[in-house]
């Protein structure tokens, strides 16, 4: 079972590969573990200096090898047994080729280490038994200054090095080694190749001209590659092998970036100038246009896309439409912006795992809002002198519920309060007002206009700004709409008056009092509207221009007018 996983884990890594390679060893088991238990078999030396796994494994820090850091490595590094590992396939045309990382482990001595074979019954093989066709020779020999250099060496057939590196390899330092063995139509003209990288060289392929080759030999092609084989030719020849590789092709493409789905969105819906698309253009797709539409399925004005971006990565980006038709002005000073002036993008690190963006308005970092004025009329606590020295302030779930965090004001001193708020388009609110800053002066909102669950008023708002009507402090109406039953009928006029003005009831069953008060809540006259009267005359003539609240008060309650004395 553990070989089984290896080999998935391995093919899954392997860039430009077939899905099922030839060969694949990382030697992954324990330290001292026999490569005779590994799927491995002995054709030459018994057990004299078994090959066995060492520790720890090869590796490469700048170069992305899929054979790099994983499982442990063989320790080739003596005189005696050679093993050798099946292919999954018999190779007999085109080219075989192999990768593997190698380290001298210290002073070599000159041997070749690594070869192809064929069994010597190629139809129904004995792994324990292959022919002394050993093709591709590689080998260690002794660098310029042995006791820190070595070099790698190849040849067809001979047992001697036809071919070396030239260059001197440093001992302690693992390379990649890629061998290679051609198929050549006719006879005895087969070829060889090697290939040496460091870490940190790019081996996405191969370079035209190999490190050492074509060779070719004195001696017969093989009938088919069958098989790799590990020597042990030297005592001290001190070779790790480790990620082994095999396969028809070679194309060690690094592995595709990571990735996340990145859903873009954008509301449009307070967008003014005409368009038929939104689209987001970024470094991704090079500012393209219209390549990545975006799309509004359920036609509330919200547009998205899903785009699969390179994980890690910094993109900037915009949203226009129509192929640039449009495109929004972003501010370069705010929070989602790269800060440029001139070229105001938006910004976006891609995340390791799949997102959805926040819902943006056009050219803004945030949600579309709108502006919405409250109005609470106030009137009867002027007229009575009861507004709280602490003000008049609206609580609600856009500011946190905080008493005194939103101040009303009555610029014009008509008695009426209010307040612009900024809030989410298409949303809904909660609020009450408040007589003061604390809780416990907050109003008692009738059941009637109760947002549904709770003891507040509530409001929705769609992509406009808008104004709402005032309301009674504690009531759902206005003031000068009613106040109760028995006043609600009651006339004012004319109005505005040049003095005189007259008030007329249906029903004059009751006393009423009738005062004139000024907006700063002071009585400047009172009169009495007897049961019976259906009408009343107050004449204003000796008072100056303005605004003048009129309180009516019964048993039954009360109502404040307002009348305007214009001369």
């Amino acid at each position: 079972m553990k070989k089984t996983l290896l080999f998935i884990a391995a093919t899954a890594t392997i860039g430009g590969y077939a899905q099922n390679p030839l060969l694949v060893e990382h030697f992954n088991d324990t330290t001292n573990a026999l490569l005779t238990n590994m799927g491995w078999y002995a054709h030459s030396g018994g057990t004299t200096s078994a090959v066995a796994v060492v520790s720890p494994g090869l590796s490469w820090t700048q170069t992305a090898y899929p054979g790099s850091g994983v499982g442990n490595a063989a320790g080739v590094v003596n005189n005696g047994q050679d093993v050798n590992k099946p292919f999954t396939a018999n190779v007999d045309t085109g080219a075989v080729y192999t990768s593997f990382l190698i380290k001298a482990n210290g002073t070599v001595a000159t041997s070749f280490f690594f070869h192809y074979a064929e069994y010597s019954n190629i139809a129904t093989p004995n792994y324990s038994s292959i022919t002394t066709a050993f093709r591709a020779r590689t080998f260690v020999l002794p660098g310029t200054n042995p006791a820190t250099q070595f070099k790698v060496g190849l040849s067809f057939n001979n047992s001697t090095v036809t071919a070396d590196t030239t260059a001197n390899l440093t001992i302690g330092t693992t390379y990649l080694v890629v061998v290679k063995y051609q198929f050549v139509s006719g006879a005895a003209n087969d070829q060889v190749s090697l290939w040496l990288f460091e870490d940190g060289d790019n081996i996405a392929s191969l370079p035209a001209t190999p490190t050492i080759g074509p060779l070719t030999g004195t001696a017969a092609d093989l009938t088919a590659v069958q098989a790799i084989a590990l020597r042990q030719g030297a005592t001290g020849q001190n070779v790790i092998v480790d990620g082994i590789i095999s396969d028809r092709t070679f194309a060690f493409a690094p592995p595709p970036p990571a990735t996340s789905n990145v859903t873009f969105q954008v509301d449009m819906n307070q967008v003014t100038a005409g368009f038929t698309t939104p689209e987001v253009n970024g470094f991704w797709n090079n500012w393209c246009g219209n390549c990545n539409a975006m799309s509004d399925a359920n036609g509330d004005g919200i547009w998205e896309v899903t785009i699969p971006l390179e994980v890690g990565t910094t993109q900037e980006y915009k949203f226009s439409a129509d192929a640039w038709t449009i495109q929004e002005m972003n501010d370069p000073t705010a929070p989602c912006t790269n800060g440029n002036a001139t070229y105001t993008n938006r910004v976006l690190v891609v995340p390791a795992a799949d997102t959805t963006l926040p819902v943006v308005c056009w050219s803004s970092c945030y949600g579309c809002t709108v502006d919405v004025t409250l109005q609470v009329n106030m009137a009867w606590e002027v007229a009575n002198n009861a507004i709280s020295a602490n003000g008049i302030h609206v609580a609600g779930d856009f500011q946190g519920w905080d008493p005194a965090a939103t101040a009303m004001t009555d610029a014009n001193n008509d008695g009426i309060y209010e307040v612009t708020i900024n809030v989410p388009a298409n949303s809904s609110i909660q609020y009450k007002f408040i007589n003061g800053n604390a809780w416990g002066a907050d109003e008692g909102v009738p059941a009637a206009c109760q947002a549904a669950g709770s003891w507040n008023r509530g409001a929705t708002f769609a992509y406009g700004d808008s104004t709402l009507s005032p309301v009674c402090f504690g009531k759902c109406t206005d003031c000068m709409a009613s106040l109760d039953e028995t006043l609600q009928n009651v006339s004012l006029f004319p109005n505005p008056t040049r003095g005189q003005f007259n008030l007329v009831r249906m029903d004059a069953a009751s006393e009423v009092e009738v005062s004139v008060l000024d907006l700063q809540g002071k009585v400047l006259t009172v009169a009495a509207w007897n049961a019976g009267a259906e009408s009343l005359s107050i004449d204003l003539g000796n008072f100056a221009n303005g605004v003048y609240m009129v309180r009516l008060t019964s048993e039954e309650g009360s109502r404040t007018l307002r009348v305007s004395v214009q001369k």
